[in-house]
């Protein structure tokens, strides 16, 4: 597709379009239709579990831990329904600003999503784990810190400048793309971890209760897991839900597929929804079996043992 700058003159970087124009030329209308919408499908789940999750940690580790530590569940789940309209106003505040970078293709917008949201994150994160011996609020500070970091770089660290200090005389805009990334997650990197190491300091004044807290912290994160002490719950109610839901999912499918292609090539509906019917079929039979055989162990007296 060598004019799809004439058919999406609206897209900034042209080469993004490419998907949808194959899709359009050899996909018929309903399974098209249907890639959009799985499409559209990925993207919702992915945000609304982002959502409650960041809302379940607000409420959890801040809201419930610092403001009401006696509040009911009804009153921790309406705390969580609003931070979860001010997570979702966040984010479309944050999408309007990165929407704003037209010219930035998408790879490099979500590295620099990365470089200032995830990498902040991921510093306390892994250092945590193994260095122990800070105060409780070492791990949200070095984040607010990484975190103003990150977005102080990306504001007024030029990357013109780390091309001169490299010796860059006429840097192209693919190294000036990469320069200020290197340059933002180094800066990021260097001050957070500095910045928990700090705090370690601060760690000698600590209470009896709080060292005793890290203390049983670290027993905790050094016990192994046997598998003799673990409880195990399995269920068979949801792999057979989700059986059925898979076999009349294959079904719809090669129905939409049957609609689609019409009668020049018919004979390929069943091999796109039967592989997904068999596979909830299989879920179904392991369900059943799982259940006969709980039934049976159930049924069956224990034997006698030996004086």
């Amino acid at each position: 597709f060598p004019n799809l700058a004439e058919l999406y003159p609206t897209v900034a970087n042209h080469e993004e379009a490419a998907i949808v124009a194959v899709a359009r030329e050899f996909l018929p209308a309903g399974i098209f239709g249907l890639m959009l919408a799985a499409v559209f499908a990925t993207a919702m789940t992915t945000m609304d579990t982002g959502l409650n999750r960041n809302a379940g940690f607000f409420v959890v580790n801040v809201y419930a831990q610092y403001f009401r530590k006696n509040a009911s569940d009804t009153e921790q789940v309406w705390a969580g329904r609003i931070a979860t309209l001010v997570f979702g106003a966040a984010a479309i505040a944050t999408a309007f600003q990165f929407n704003a970078l037209r010219e930035m293709n998408l790879f490099d917008q979500i590295v620099r999503i990365n470089s200032l949201v995830s990498v902040p994150a991921a510093i306390p994160l892994g250092l945590g784990l193994i260095f122990t011996r800070t105060p409780s609020w070492s791990g949200w500070s070095t984040l607010i810190v990484a975190l103003l970091t990150a977005w102080l770089t990306q504001t007024l660290l030029q990357p013109e400048w780390v091309a001169k200090l490299m010796g860059i005389t006429e840097p192209t805009e693919r190294q000036l793309i990469d320069l200020q990334t290197a340059a933002n997650l180094s800066v990021t990197i260097l001050v957070g971890v500095l910045w928990f190491f700090v705090t370690y300091f601060f760690s000698l004044r600590d209470s009896l209760d709080e060292k005793q807290r890290l203390q049983d912290f670290r027993a905790k994160i050094q016990t192994p897991v046997q598998v003799s002490h673990e409880t195990w719950t399995t269920t068979t109610d949801q792999e057979r839900f989700f059986g059925w839901l898979a076999i009349w999912f294959g079904v719809v499918i090669s129905l939409l597929a049957l609609i689609s292609l019409g009668d020049s090539a018919w004979w390929l509906a069943p091999a796109i929804g039967v592989p997904i019917s068999l596979c909830g079929g299989l879920l179904v039979l392991s369900s059943r079996i799982e259940d006969h055989t709980s039934t049976l162990g159930e049924s069956t007296p224990p034997e006698d043992s030996e004086l």
